[in-house]
């Protein structure tokens, strides 16, 4: 595997509390090399829970009401439609009439009126949610929290390499979770944007285990293909958070981030 710090490139986070969601199409189609990402929260009044499982695909609905968890029924329902309205309004249709394709790795994604392909990620864990959007560009992201984290000798193997457990190990106690914790959520946002799925074993490639590696690019596979990383900043701090972009090579100028709590 290779790494490349790519820190000295031009790019940005931003921070944008937003009570509206309105302004996302302005805000990506404006800005070349952009990614905007989304925080939800997924608690929501019964009665919202109900207004949005009407913006939910017939499918979507279908699927939804197979959950028997009245709780996880709701999250489900507020994340799906919190997903679909950003997908519409970004593409400037109905929420009713956005058509999602399925590429033939796997991986969802929305066409523009013009034909571009409007990559998008999404992931939820507990109450928070996260959707990554951009155009062109092949994303994948993920979050996690420490509550979910298993205990176990036999889980940390199983999401690790050999380097990367080894150097776990050499950690103190106390930062070997939040480390554990920051190599599942990068080796799940990687997944997710390749569409490798499970299609590679998460033991078969290590990721960085640096506490801020923001912009940083790295080649899993050492296949060539290079792919940024950034680990995000959670509105809350038991969660862990990664966004995997595609990068033309080692040097390019990483993406500009806009993070949206909605």
């Amino acid at each position: 595997m290779h790494f490349s710090n790519a820190l000295g490139c031009d790019f940005a986070v931003v921070w944008v509390r937003s009570s509206i969601i309105g302004r996302v199409h302005d805000t990506v189609r404006t800005v070349s090399n952009s990614i905007d990402v989304f925080w939800l929260v997924l608690d929501e009044p019964e009665g919202t829970v109900r207004e949005l499982f009407d913006v939910l695909s017939v499918e979507e609905q279908r699927k939804v009401s197979l959950l028997h968890d009245p709780l996880k029924r709701s999250r489900s329902i507020v994340r799906l439609a919190r997903r679909r309205r950003l997908l519409a309004q970004f593409l400037q249709v109905d929420s009713r009439d956005l058509n999602v394709l399925t590429a033939s790795n796997g991986k969802p994604f929305v066409n523009t009126s013009s034909g571009e392909s409007v990559e998008f990620s999404s992931s939820h864990s507990n109450h928070l949610g996260v959707v990554a959007i951009s155009i062109g560009q092949p994303l994948g992201i993920d979050v996690e929290s420490l509550s979910d984290l298993p205990d176990s000798t036999d889980f940390t193997s199983s999401i690790t390499h050999g380097s990367e457990f080894n150097e776990i190990r050499e950690l103190p106690l106390l930062s070997q979770s939040r480390a554990l914790l920051r190599i599942w959520t990068q080796k799940e946002a990687y997944l997710k944007a390749t569409g490798e799925g499970l299609r590679v074993s998460l033991q078969d490639f290590a990721v960085p285990i640096d506490s801020e590696p923001i912009g940083q690019t790295f080649d899993p596979l050492s296949s060539g293909k290079w792919w940024y990383f950034f680990g995000l900043e959670c509105p809350q701090p038991e969660f862990d958070a990664a966004l995997v972009v595609a990068a033309k090579g080692p040097d390019k100028p990483a993406p500009n981030l806009t993070l949206h709590y909605l």
